[in-house]
């Protein structure tokens, strides 16, 4: 199983990202998506990585895609991922993507994005970029970046290929 971990700050497009790159047709088949929703807590308290970690261990597919903007902060959890991409996205858009999500009442979203998520966004989740492989921008084609992905993932079911036949049959 190949793992691919989309992370950014909170109110990238990580689900549009992830979902374009699920709608290709090399990637529909064998496939699973899983949002971070226990990595995603703007309170005092931590996320909840073990519970990711424990849906990783228990989900069977060929290519997993992890989204989520906590992802990076968990070493253990950036271990089981293949590939670790990060999303930068700039302060006005993530702004801006928090308050479509509620604009029934825009001045309490403010406040909580002013109070918790911005903060949040800066002094943890960016900076957790150093652990990504990549880092894309969230404006603009991603046709490029895709076009990558597919291969490296083509090298990887092809590694995990020889390595699963290794183990079965032995070297010959």
């Amino acid at each position: 199983m190949i793992i691919i971990a989309v992370c950014g700050p909170i109110g990238a497009p990580l689900k549009s990202f992830v979902d374009k790159l699920v709608e290709d047709a090399r990637m529909k088949k064998n496939s699973v998506v899983i949002y971070s929703e226990a990595c995603e807590s703007t309170a005092l308290h931590e996320p909840n990585h073990r519970a990711l970690l424990d849906k990783i261990e228990k989900t069977v597919a060929s290519v997993m895609f992890v989204y989520g903007s906590q992802l990076f902060l968990n070493q253990d959890l950036c271990k089981k991922f293949d590939i670790k991409i990060f999303m930068e996205c700039d302060k006005d858009t993530c702004l801006s993507h928090v308050l479509e999500k509620n604009p029934k009442d825009l001045d309490a979203c403010l406040a909580n994005y002013l109070k918790h998520i911005k903060p949040l966004n800066d002094e943890r989740i960016c900076p957790s970029k150093r652990n990504a492989d990549v880092w894309i921008f969230s404006e603009g084609d991603w046709k490029v970046t895709y076009d990558i992905l597919f291969t490296k993932i083509e090298s990887l079911s092809e590694d995990n290929d020889e390595a699963s036949l290794t183990r079965s049959f032995g070297n010959r």
